[in-house]
């Protein structure tokens, strides 16, 4: 580095290194007998509603083995209350397949006269 009274100039160097990392044969995080999954998705938060299927085909790069899929059940603000709620039947979603499982589940979000909506978690 130069420096002067009114300026400074840096002088760099740029180096680039190639790594060849190897590839284990298990690349899942999680240990054995153990599986990724999100408790928590929903198919629209105020916006269309994505397909199952296309949910279904995020959870394999998201490395996700399970998915509980919820319908909004609180305060009549079903979004999609004719498709998904007799989806909330206790069984995996059709789609599913032995490694990736959709399972899908309610939420209930209620507040009769919504003082607490700003506030209100699981």
């Amino acid at each position: 580095m130069k420096i002067s009274r009114s300026s400074v100039v840096v002088y760099a160097l740029a180096v680039v290194v190639m790594l060849e990392l190897p590839v284990f044969a298990q690349s899942a995080p999680e240990p054995n007998g153990w599986y990724s999954g999100d408790i928590h998705v929903h198919r629209s938060c105020g916006g269309p509603p994505e397909s199952v299927s296309s949910m279904f085909s995020r959870m394999s790069p998201e490395n996700l083995a399970v998915v509980s899929q919820l319908a909004d059940s609180g305060n009549g603000e079903v979004q999609n209350a004719t498709t998904d709620l007799p989806l909330v039947n206790g069984k995996d979603d059709p789609i599913s397949q032995i490694d990736h499982i959709l399972h899908w589940d309610t939420e209930w979000h209620w507040d009769a006269i919504y003082t607490q909506y700003p506030h209100q978690a699981l």
